[in-house]
């Protein structure tokens, strides 16, 4: 059995970091275009009454990608629906229409 080492001593401990914070980077890169594709999807099928739903519908960079959602207080209820309301998915359906569109991306088919 041969055994394999790197001496990682003599390395610049800055390194590391700057290759972290080089991957974090190009990480978000990618997640951005799909994101984005999350949220145009969302506003264009959240339910509309008065419209503040659809307005409120955001895309914020967070420590490990996006959110993308409402603070609306009701747009959990429309989501999800309650006792009294069906369901009215408009996130779920957004990211439904990513992964298909990413899947077909990734095979090349689209």
């Amino acid at each position: 059995m041969v055994k394999l080492g790197i001496d990682t001593s003599k390395l610049n401990p800055k390194f590391f970091e700057q290759l972290q914070a080089q991957k974090e980077t190009q990480l978000r890169q990618a997640m951005r275009p799909r994101a984005l594709f999350v949220w145009k999807q969302a506003r264009s099928i959240a339910p509309v009454r008065t419209g503040a739903l659809k307005r409120s519908i955001e895309m914020q960079p967070i420590a490990d990608g996006y959110f993308v959602g409402t603070r609306c207080p009701w747009g959990g209820y429309m989501e999800s629906g309650t006792t009294r309301i069906a369901p009215r998915a408009y996130l779920r359906r957004a990211i439904a229409a990513m992964l298909i569109q990413f899947r077909k991306v990734v095979l090349g088919r689209g």
